[in-house]
């Protein structure tokens, strides 16, 4: 589990917040793999009903990927690839989840960010200033 992801049930609402608003909540493979799995076992979960994606901060919802993360594995030839692989399977899980989805984006939402918002149910935002 990612130190920037809070998960909870509460009265069958499964609740994924991310917790990294210095980074406006850019997103690294331990947020995305903790979001996976978090999605992975509430779907198999008939105590859980909905799922709503939030975030801590002032400045926005999420940033997106954490590019100078990112920028640092693609010079140093690390796991970018895996990133991007990481990313994209969580916003097609999404996507197709079998329960309703509700992204709530407030502030700043770029990149990576907008596929939590890739589902059918609904997303939720509110103008930047």
């Amino acid at each position: 589990m990612s130190e920037f992801i809070m998960t909870d049930v509460t009265d069958g609402i499964a609740r994924i917040t991310l917790n990294r608003p210095q980074a406006i909540n850019a997103l690294d493979d331990s947020m995305l793999l903790a979001m996976y799995e978090a999605l992975m076992e509430w779907s198999r979960d008939d105590d859980v009903t909905a799922v709503e994606i939030t975030a801590n901060g002032e400045r926005g919802f999420c940033a997106g990927a954490d590019v100078r993360l990112l920028a640092g594995n693609v010079v140093e030839g690390g796991p970018w690839l895996h990133f991007l692989e990481t990313e994209y399977a969580l916003d097609m899980m999404i996507a197709n989840y079998p329960k309703p989805v509700t992204t709530h984006m407030r502030g700043i939402t770029m990149g990576g960010a907008s596929g939590s918002a890739a589902t059918p149910t609904a997303a939720s935002s509110t103008p930047t200033r």
